[in-house]
């Protein structure tokens, strides 16, 4: 089948945003590169100040940090954001105890975190597994567009691959640095999206009708607009985010095991 100029600006395209995402694992990487030897609270939060799942405090078998916990003050100062946090915890010596002000299921607490090192051992177990993850899929996704770049089942396949590629790296991010932070939240939330539309071309034979094919599709990209839209606008409402990522992980979840079942349609 000869090449059209349609299929030239689809490979090219591909092709810079395969670039671009290269340049999105490497400064990743550099990022969490430059996290090694700095000191951090013992603990890792996004910047709505709820903490996240990469490091539970735990000390003589007591979770002192949970995921979805909120930060609300640190030695007796309320902080609203990252920056306010890292102001107070930099400033003291690696080992400082400090005192925060935790929320949890609608109560407060007060707990004490010492102020901890980022060593190598942190960089390997907080990013570096989820980043080879990040970086397999994208290796993957690249080598099948540049083998087929005119397939549409590839392009497809390295869309998805994307999704995860930047889900997965920029993980460490969107919980550490908070730079990219909305980047990665996108990428998860739409992920099932990219899914159902490789699902839909391959296999090719699909029994499924292309008039259902579209409204299933459809149904998963307005779902991941409105969550993504949802979780943007009450990022800091605390007390309705919590619930917005509470159904997103449930809808992302629930959406990996419609990917398996599309094999028996076909």
């Amino acid at each position: 089948m000869p090449v059209t100029d349609k299929d030239r600006l689809k490979k090219s395209a591909f092709s810079v945003l395969a670039f671009l995402l290269l340049i999105f694992c490497i400064g990743n990487f550099v990022l969490g590169i430059t996290w090694i030897g700095r000191s951090y609270p013992g603990f890792f939060f996004y910047g709505n100040m709820v903490v996240t799942d990469i490091t539970p405090g735990v000390e003589n078998g007591e979770q002192l940090t949970r995921f979805k916990d909120r930060v609300l003050e640190a030695n007796g100062l309320p902080v609203s954001s990252p920056s306010e946090l890292f102001h107070i915890t930099d400033a003291l010596p690696v080992g400082t105890n400090v005192e925060y002000t935790i929320e949890r299921n609608g109560s407060s607490f007060k707990v004490g975190i010492p102020v901890q090192a980022f060593n190598v051992r942190d960089f390997i177990q907080m990013f570096g597994v989820i980043f080879l993850m990040g970086a397999v899929f994208f290796v993957i996704g690249a080598l099948v567009l540049r083998i087929k770049a005119n397939a549409r089942e590839s392009r497809a396949f390295f869309l998805f691959c994307a999704a995860i590629c930047v889900w997965f790296i920029g993980s460490f991010d969107a919980q550490a640095s908070h730079i990219m932070e909305q980047i990665v939240f996108f990428a998860w939330i739409f992920s099932p999206v990219a899914g159902i539309h490789l699902m839909f071309i391959f296999p090719s034979d699909t029994r499924i009708k292309a008039s259902a094919q579209n409204i299933i599709s459809l149904v998963f990209l307005f779902i991941s607009a409105m969550l993504f839209i949802l979780q943007y606008i009450f990022f800091h409402s605390y007390d309705v985010w919590k619930y917005i990522n509470t159904v997103t992980w449930m809808y992302v979840v629930l959406s990996t095991f419609i990917f398996p079942a599309s094999s028996l349609m076909t």
